[in-house]
């Protein structure tokens, strides 16, 4: 995605939501909306598959400058467990109503005609603790929105964030924020699902496509972006000369997918090979 494409998604997104109940289901009573931006999502996957760019050798260490400005600004620390948290908010009412919730999953016969739409809403936690349950109007919140179609979920996901305030506390484990932190977010999601709704935020894989404003504390800023999260493995797009290599984020390395070939960068050492 571009900037110049935030207005379209957001009003794509606003479209396919509008007059959608928080779940219905039936095989005739149900109009299924059409995920927005499909084609677009298709192709932006499968660059995450084969890479279309290359990676320049002479300037290895100028791409390395690049890839690693790029990755602080993406708060793949903290962002991607939002959404991972959102969805498994959708996950619940597909338990509570025996609805399909793995794309990948097997036809079932009694399931031919099942046709639902199911939205959830996340209420985000808020930069600090008050009683009682998190506070949408202060504290903002993501939504997103499901398809089943002739008794199979379809791997796109939509929704919103708005004005979504969380406290990130440290943790201690890998990948996360060691320092205690106030994200925020607010835009367009698309999400596209490499497995199962996820009971667990563990267990999430997924593709996002996000624009809007992302940041922690004061540093928000507009950005249009997309990561793909599978396993333990956290990957982004990031444009060179000749089209996208694919950046894997890990403990003080990461990797640069490309169609010449993989390289392994070495942030202690400042060097890439």
């Amino acid at each position: 995605m571009t900037r110049g494409n935030h207005n379209r998604l957001g009003w794509l997104i606003a479209a396919a939501v509008a007059g959608v109940a928080s779940a219905a289901c039936g095989p005739d009573s149900v109009t299924l909306p059409t995920p927005p931006l499909e084609e677009e999502t298709a192709a932006v996957a499968a660059v995450y598959d084969a890479p279309t760019g290359t990676v320049d050798t002479a300037h290895l260490a100028q791409l390395r400058e690049q890839v690693q400005a790029r990755t602080e600004d993406l708060e793949l620390d903290w962002l991607p467990r939002q959404i991972a948290e959102a969805m498994v908010r959708l996950r619940r009412p597909f338990d509570d109503d025996a609805l399909p919730a793995d794309p990948a999953a097997a036809d079932d016969p009694d399931r031919a005609t099942l046709r639902a739409v199911v939205r959830a809403t996340r209420i985000c936690s808020g930069w600090a603790e008050s009683p009682g349950p998190p506070d949408a109007a202060a504290n903002g919140s993501i939504e997103l929105t499901a398809v089943v179609e002739d008794g199979r979920l379809r791997p796109e996901l939509w929704g919103v964030a708005t004005a979504c305030r969380t406290r990130i506390d440290p943790t201690g484990d890998p990948g996360v924020a060691a320092l205690a932190l106030n994200g925020f977010v607010d835009g367009t999601l698309i999400v596209v699902l490499y497995g199962p709704l996820p009971h667990a935020i563990a267990e999430a894989k997924f593709l996002l496509r996000f624009e809007g404003d992302v940041g922690r504390g004061e540093r928000v800023r507009a950005l249009s972006f997309d990561f793909r999260i599978v396993g333990a493995s956290v990957e982004f797009r990031h444009a060179v000369d000749d089209g996208d290599i694919i950046v894997g984020v890990g403990i003080g390395t990461f990797t640069l997918r490309a169609r010449n070939g993989t390289f392994t960068c070495d942030l202690a050492l400042q060097s890439c090979g």
